[in-house]
């Protein structure tokens, strides 16, 4: 046109070719030409990170880990590709394959890393507040109470002003868990005083602040809560129009549990076996109820009233 030559595009990555694949519903050719390229190509990190994202959302967890693994490892000097990858490791690790030792050494690592590669501490927060909270909450579901409170102390601490609203709200959460399995009343409720002040909508907050008032000697405003937090797992789900989901809901069967559990405490047992029952009807596998209900059925606490249950994991 006009004697002038068209500009050819470039070329399509194989990432870009795979992703277009699996948009359209290709998953399998995808994967095969993502597997092929790395295998010719090991050092592509592009396809390595594409592998891992299509594997993840096909749920083949382990497998997904080692191509982001394998990605992380050839990004060399590029800092955006290694966080990502080790990101995104963390990632699958704790929530999908839920392999807490293995996150927590991925974690300190990726600690290392970016205090080594980001010599500003402005650069650093960012990344150190996500990796002390995930610390913190591999550190807690390991029992290791202490260590988790260490970590989530430090991701409060760090959090920036502009993110410091959700940081709080989700790092104080895990810290006041951690406490609360440790048996440290007064500052686990402390804890989920100050995520309710940020989101009163959160029931979890409420149930774990009920249990820890209970356990710490306040049984009536421990009930107080708990009940606020079955009526606001209510209204959260109505105004989802989740309501017919409510019986699938893990939050909803554990907050009458923990509702059965301080009423054993308060030695008010007829109203125990009636939360502890809803609970079961809710969730006929949950063990933690079923073994409450026979101690409020035994009217027999005794041996249970100095622990913690189980029921808030």
């Amino acid at each position: 046109m006009n004697g002038q030559k068209t500009k050819e595009a470039a070329p399509k990555s194989a990432a870009d070719e795979a992703h277009g694949l699996y948009y359209s519903m290709k998953t399998a050719e995808a994967l095969d030409l993502l597997r092929k390229r790395v295998k010719e190509e090991p050092k592509d990190a592009e396809a390595w990170m594409c592998l891992g994202d299509i594997l993840l959302g096909e749920e083949a967890y382990g497998e997904s880990v080692e191509a982001y693994r394998a990605a992380r490892e050839c990004g060399g000097a590029d800092k955006d590709n290694v966080l990502k990858a080790s990101m995104q490791v963390i990632q699958v690790l704790r929530d999908n394959i839920k392999d807490y030792a293995e996150c927590r050494k991925e974690v300190m690592g990726f600690i290392s890393f970016v205090e080594k590669e980001f010599p500003s501490e402005e650069e650093r927060k960012p990344f150190l507040v996500l990796a002390y909270h995930a610390a913190g909450v591999c550190s807690k579901k390991l029992g290791d109470y202490a260590d988790a409170q260490k970590q989530l102390r430090k991701a409060i601490e760090l959090a920036m002003p502009a993110d410091k609203r959700i940081e709080d709200e989700r790092a104080y959460y895990q810290l006041g868990e951690a406490y609360l399995r440790d048996a440290k009343w007064r500052e686990a409720e402390d804890c989920f005083s100050k995520v309710i002040m940020i989101n009163s909508n959160l029931d979890d907050a409420w149930m774990s602040r009920g249990l820890a008032r209970g356990f710490g000697g306040d049984l009536q405003g421990g009930l107080d809560d708990v009940k606020t937090a079955i009526a606001k797992n209510e209204k959260n789900a109505i105004a989802r129009n989740e309501k017919t989901a409510l019986a699938k809901n893990e939050k909803y069967h554990r907050a009458w549990c923990a509702k059965g559990i301080l009423e054993i405490r308060a030695l008010k047992y007829e109203d125990a076996v009636e939360s502890l029952t809803k609970a079961l009807s809710l969730q006929p596998d949950y063990d933690v109820a079923r073994e409450w209900l026979r101690v409020a059925l035994r009217r027999d606490s005794l041996e249970f009233l100095a622990n913690f249950p189980e029921s808030a994991d």
